[in-house]
């Protein structure tokens, strides 16, 4: 075999080389940083949650999903792709200039005076790529976040009129990303330019004086032979693939900094304790069942002692101002009360979702803080039901089961359903138990309202509750759906020792509770029956009810019905077993159908439609003038490669 096949051959085992080892040290630094920002997520995702309530209140909650994807992402980005890509460049340009030096000092010295502009360039150029990837995410993420919002309240926009008022917002978010990212594109091929006009006067002084040495017949100290060709392409190309790697060895230092910034926020709320009262994520077995590691105690009876409060996040305004008050087993308590008058934050202060400023929240004469497991031991003799209660993006089975330390049985399930008034409505669904619920953005939104409350129900009974907190539970209710899940409440009412503490909008709905506290400016003002309190004229709670009884006769005269008069005929319009109506249901089938079959109509629209270039080039007319000097510069660029 002569000496050029051998060479050949060389070549062929180096590139063979190249193709296992590139594909070692990607595949290896893409599963280490995956594993390690896989890791970072789920840390991040427990810390956020271990936080009490009082921090979310103290943050912008739209910062936290952003932390974990973009920033962790930058975090994986900088420990995986670009820490290859600075280790190779970085080892390219060790040796190339190794190489150059050892073929021939006296080239590689005059061909280093280029360099320094290589360098320069190739760092410029690095820079506006980078700068353009994390500027560009900045401003497309605030012309997202108007369409986020746009399109999130369509109805409103739709409504008002203001499509066009909202095209230009848009618009106008829309020319900060073009202003910038022209500038950028400018940069870049400033730097572009600069890379190749020094590169081609390299090309010039190199061959130059190389070409000196050959014709003068120098000697070269490394092969104590003339100078010849080969020396000098050996020389050059060593020196540039070298300064090559040195100036793109500089870009991946950008990306260094940003994944250094993004991981000392994530590892900063990782780290950070001092907020944070809740206690680790509950462990679980073999089988996925969580391990319940504390006796649920037996309520007989809750006591706010003296409770003041504010807000983590507002400080300075106390909303609960020495509040005291008894709640004993089985009774229905109600708190009532103007917007702001404190009935949610006592809810929240019994759950621990906070903890007093000042005072005691006791449960059988004992501070929840000092209960053993506590705060979960105390959630744990509540069910929840709010005004707008989410359903998760899984099956109503799934929905029920949430939160359980167990798995239920279909036959628990079922029985809490009957318990709140919804089995015959959910096994009238095509799916039964398995029909998938609507995205968590929508919270269940393949159903209606009332059907939504009354699964929310069922899921706080499945539970085993001793106490029932209902937070305006049929407040965002049409009057049918209400009256449906007013009589699922009542009927629980009847038939258990259920304690339930009802925060009640419409009076109407609380008027049989075995006490009622009334609250105004975070003061408990009065406390009764109904029968007690409504005869008290000057009273807070005589006031609110002849109000809205006022309301509600203002409302009549227009046709519509009262929200404190309840129909005749309540037990005929709401079945004993508490399913809607065989209509409504029919109904629910119907328009899922028709879903569907519009999402096909659409699907196949999209296949069959081709989209022409014409039709492309047509949206950017405007700018059409910059095609043919852009396309121009291009093509004369390409062709000065060849020589």
């Amino acid at each position: 075999m002569d000496e050029i096949s051998k060479r050949c051959l060389y070549l062929v085992y180096i590139g063979l080389a190249a193709l296992v080892l590139a594909g070692v040290w990607h595949g290896l630094l893409t599963f280490t940083a995956q594993s390690q920002a896989t890791t970072m997520r789920r840390a991040y995702f427990e810390a956020v949650l271990s936080h009490d309530v009082a921090w979310f209140d103290t943050i912008s909650p739209a910062e936290l999903p952003t932390r974990m994807t973009e920033d962790v992402t930058k975090v994986q980005n900088a420990i995986g792709f670009k820490l290859g890509v600075f280790t190779m460049n970085l080892s390219m340009f060790t040796f190339g200039y190794v190489l150059g030096f050892v073929r021939g000092w006296k080239v590689c010295l005059v061909a280093l005076a280029a360099m320094p502009v290589v360098i320069a360039a190739s760092a410029i150029l690095g820079h506006a790529m980078a700068q353009s990837a994390n500027e560009s995410q900045s401003w497309y993420a605030r012309a997202g976040a108007v369409a986020e919002e746009v399109l999130s309240s369509i109805r409103t926009v739709t409504m008002m009129g203001t499509q066009k008022h909202e095209v230009t917002r848009y618009t106008n978010s829309l020319e900060e990303a073009r202003k910038g990212g022209t500038r950028l594109g400018f940069q870049a091929g400033l730097g572009l330019g600069l890379t190749f006009g020094a590169v081609y006067f390299s090309y010039a002084l190199t061959f130059w004086y190389g070409g000196t040495l050959v014709r003068d017949g120098d000697i070269n100290d490394a092969t104590n032979e003339p100078y010849n060709g080969g020396d000098i392409l050996t020389i050059f190309f060593s020196l540039i693939m070298g300064t090559f790697g040195l100036g793109q060895a500089l870009a991946p230092m950008q990306a260094f900094n940003i994944g250094r910034s993004s991981a000392t926020d994530i590892l900063e709320l990782i780290d950070d304790e001092t907020s944070v009262v809740e206690p680790p994520l509950p462990p679980r077995s073999s089988d996925g069942k969580i391990v319940v590691s504390y006796s649920v105690p037996k309520m007989q009876k809750m006591t706010l002692d003296d409770v003041c409060f504010s807000y983590p996040s507002r400080p300075d305004v106390q909303v609960l101002k020495n509040v005291t008050l008894d709640i004993e087993i089985g009774q229905k308590v109600a708190f009532v009360g103007e917007s702001g008058s404190g009935k949610s934050t006592i809810v929240a202060l019994l759950e621990r979702f906070y903890d007093p400023t000042s005072g005691r929240v006791l449960l059988n004469g004992e501070d929840i803080r000092t209960l053993e497991g506590s705060p979960q031991c105390v959630r744990s003799i509540f069910g929840y039901v709010g005004q707008e209660p989410i359903l998760f993006a899984a099956s109503i089975k799934d929905n029920l089961a949430y939160g359980l330390p167990h798995t239920p049985t279909d036959e628990e399930i079922k029985a809490a359903c009957k318990r709140a008034n919804v089995h015959s409505f959910i096994s009238s669904l095509p799916e039964g138990y398995n029909t998938y619920c609507g995205s968590s953005s929508g919270g269940g939104s393949q159903i209606s309202g009332g059907q939504k409350q009354r699964v929310a129900i069922a899921r706080a009974l499945l539970r085993n509750p001793q106490i029932l907190l209902l937070d305006e539970a049929t407040s965002a209710l049409d009057n049918e759906s209400e009256l449906m899940v007013q009589e699922t409440i009542d009927g629980l009412q009847r038939t258990s020792q259920l304690t339930t503490i009802s925060i009640a909008h419409r009076l109407s709905t609380i008027r049989n509770s075995d006490i009622i506290f009334v609250m105004r400016s975070g003061c408990l003002v009065e406390q009764g029956t109904h029968e007690e309190l409504i005869g008290k004229p000057e009273e807070v709670y005589h006031s609110l009810v002849a109000a809205q009884q006022a309301a509600a006769s203002e409302a009549n005269k227009g046709g519509r019905p009262s929200l404190l008069r309840q129909p005749s005929n309540v037990s005929s319009s709401v079945p004993s077993h508490g399913g809607p109506r065989a209509e409504e249901q029919s109904k629910l089938v119907e328009s899922r159908t028709e879903k569907e079959i519009e999402r096909e109509r659409i699907d196949a629209i999209a296949k069959a439609y081709k989209v022409p270039w014409r039709r492309i080039f047509a949206l950017s007319k405007p700018e059409s003038g910059f095609y043919i000097p852009a396309l121009l510069g291009a093509a004369v660029f390409g062709s000065v490669m060849p020589f």
